[in-house]
């Protein structure tokens, strides 16, 4: 439903279904059943921010960073770390959405610091494509924010990641924000 715009029929549905995932996680506590938990957390976010709810949305969001530390604190799984981080990028991209740029900046600097912590230890691509989705996100936001030190920094760490991925992509729109950047200078 969100896919096709009907935010509010999204909402009604990954509500419904959050109630049973929260049923089956109670019953299994299981770390699969408790990781759909917090996606669900997620899901039902991302339509309150579809509606304009954006306490709502921190709301769950919030939820879904909780289930997923416990997830860590109980499984101590990389997996755990990563969703960890992701949850961090949530809130920061929902503080960005809101205009709370200190605030983004605070939750981006928390997914980046799991995300390097674990980057020596997991060769993933998809870990890594992440960390420097991350790096860019916080160059940009130091960018917007004025502080171009910082933003040329996190803007060359994307840009290394991304050329040692050949993402061409993620190179491309890295090397967009890091022209923005010199421009400023």
């Amino acid at each position: 439903y969100c896919f096709s715009g009907d935010f509010s029929e999204g909402v009604n549905r990954y509500r419904e279904a959050l109630d049973v995932q929260k049923k089956l996680a109670d019953s299994t506590e299981t770390f699969l059943d408790r990781s759909w938990l917090a996606e669900f957390y997620c899901r039902l976010a991302d339509a309150l921010k579809g509606l304009g709810d954006y306490d709502g949305a921190e709301r769950y969001f919030e939820n879904a960073l909780s289930v997923r530390m416990k997830l860590a604190e109980e499984f101590a799984a990389w997996q755990s770390a990563e969703l960890i981080s992701d949850s961090f990028m949530n809130l920061g991209d929902l503080c960005a959405y809101r205009g709370s740029l200190n605030e983004a900046l605070k939750h981006y600097g928390e997914a980046y610091a799991v995300r390097e912590r674990l980057a020596d230890r997991i060769t993933l691509s998809r870990f890594t494509r992440k960390l420097s989705e991350v790096s860019l996100k916080l160059g940009r936001l130091y960018a917007e924010l004025g502080d171009t030190a910082n933003a040329e920094d996190y803007l060359k760490r994307s840009l290394e990641i991304s050329e040692k991925l050949s993402a061409q992509t993620g190179e491309y729109e890295v090397r967009n924000s890091l022209t923005a950047v010199y421009e400023c200078l």
